[in-house]
């Protein structure tokens, strides 16, 4: 009876152990499975962290986004201090895409706003920005009131400016508009005299990070290239936005040459104007200076330390 009891209560005990040994191989598979999901989750957060840090504003590097918004101009200066620039905001057809760029970049507060000037591809979504972003400058040119194609409209914006408790500012020629250690933002255009068209009052902006260089153009053309010429305006610069989408009264060859620009954007979308002409993409080529457009590689961004730069297409999706 024992020499069988003893086997039984042996087999009993090897069951238990066995059963034990599989609980516990099972409670630690749980445990170690829960610590790599904490650790994944907390890895994720940490990358999504600093994914964050570089695409916001507060890091020591500055970044240049030339949104894709269609036919019209749009472009956000993150500097390495935490400012930020956003400079026209493109036409009412691209608001989504506008606000989600904004979001992307995790920019809910605009330190200066810059209305080039007043035509709806390049002012289509001021409401819209204003109503996203806390806005502590806006700036817009002199130009008359006759010019504007909808003055109504525009008075209601400059309605909604007031509303929110800002003042329009009217740059000078040579105003530095923001400046931080190691950038500026200085106004190059002047727009003081009596002009033809909206585009010959277009606020020209000359950026520089360290030893790199932006030259904004806006809409503007031949006009205010002979101008800067003229008055002997500094204008090398690395990188250029071309005037006008590409218009072909822009970018002539006296002015390239005092450029002198290592790529060029064109800031452009399906359009009836011919934009960009066919001339202006040959004066780039002849000169050897690569360009993007935005209606071909999307969003073009800069990114700079000061000393070099990085060009990046498509990093933003429009939404």
């Amino acid at each position: 009876m024992s020499d069988w009891s003893i086997p039984a209560h042996k087999s009993y005990r090897q069951g238990f152990r066995q059963k034990t040994l599989i609980v516990l191989a099972f409670i630690s598979a749980v445990i170690c499975l829960s610590v790599f999901i904490f650790s994944s989750v907390l890895s994720d957060s940490q990358n999504a962290s600093a994914i964050s840090k570089t695409y916001a504003t507060g890091t020591s590097l500055t970044t240049l986004d030339i949104f894709d918004v269609g036919q019209g101009n749009a472009a956000l200066l993150c500097f390495g201090d935490g400012k930020t620039l956003l400079i026209d905001s493109g036409p009412p057809s691209s608001k989504t895409a506008l606000l989600s760029y904004l979001k992307q970049r995790n920019v809910d507060n605009l330190d200066c706003f810059v209305l080039t000037h007043q035509h709806g591809d390049h002012a289509g979504n001021v409401e819209a920005v204003l109503g996203a972003c806390r806005v502590q400058q806006i700036v817009f040119p002199k130009a008359p009131v006759d010019l504007l194609i909808d003055p109504s409209r525009f008075e209601g914006i400059y309605k909604d400016i007031s509303d929110y408790g800002l003042l329009i500012h009217n740059p000078d020629k040579g105003e530095v508009l923001m400046s931080g250690e190691g950038y500026s933002v200085t106004v190059l255009s002047d727009d003081s005299g009596s002009y033809k068209t909206l585009n010959d009052y277009s606020i020209v902006l000359r950026v520089v990070v360290g030893d790199v260089s932006f030259l904004l153009m806006a809409d503007a053309e031949s006009f205010t290239e002979q101008q800067l010429l003229h008055t002997g305006v500094y204008l090398n610069s690395d990188i250029l936005l071309v005037g006008h989408h590409g218009n072909r009264n822009a970018v002539s060859v006296p002015f390239l040459d005092a450029v002198t620009p290592d790529t060029a954007v064109i800031s452009v979308g399906e359009n009836n104007f011919g934009q960009p002409s066919a001339a202006v993409l040959n004066r780039l080529e002849a000169s050897d200076i690569p360009y993007s457009r935005t209606d071909e590689v999307g969003t073009v961004t800069f990114e700079t330390d000061g000393v070099t730069y990085k060009v990046y297409n498509g990093l933003l999706d429009a939404a």
